[in-house]
């Protein structure tokens, strides 16, 4: 079996870094990104089973990235928005836009891992 794959989006190197830390340890394999269109250059030809997107980003942000990945053929895969942005609006607006969950930062990185494993299966041994 092979190992469920991870994109995540973010343009703060420590998040990434973390992320992926954290994600590579729990079994699952990592692609990041540095903003929406890296993301959009790479989805395809990697083919993720799960999308970690962060809001604010530079080139190209969140919103607008989840809107295009959604309307394309790679539409069902599961976005979660791992973003700053806390409001009650920002969060409707997202989930509204096809997200698949919404993770608020800061947060312990063992919710991430829980996050993941909620929208894929579990990684193999």
């Amino acid at each position: 079996m092979t190992q469920p794959r991870i994109m995540i989006a973010d343009d703060n190197p420590l998040m990434l870094q973390i992320a992926q830390s954290r994600l590579t340890d729990a079994g699952y394999e990592v692609l990041t990104a540095r903003d929406g269109m890296e993301v959009l250059d790479q989805v395809h030809a990697w083919s993720p089973d799960l999308i970690m997107l962060d809001l604010i980003m530079p080139a190209l942000d969140g919103f607008t990235t989840l809107k295009r990945l959604k309307a394309g053929p790679l539409g069902s895969i599961p976005v979660i928005i791992v973003s700053a942005l806390k409001d009650e609006a920002d969060i409707a607006r997202a989930l509204n836009a096809g997200a698949a969950d919404y993770l608020t930062k800061p947060f312990a990185p063992s919710e991430l891992v829980e996050r993941a494993a909620t929208h894929l299966a579990p990684p193999a041994s």
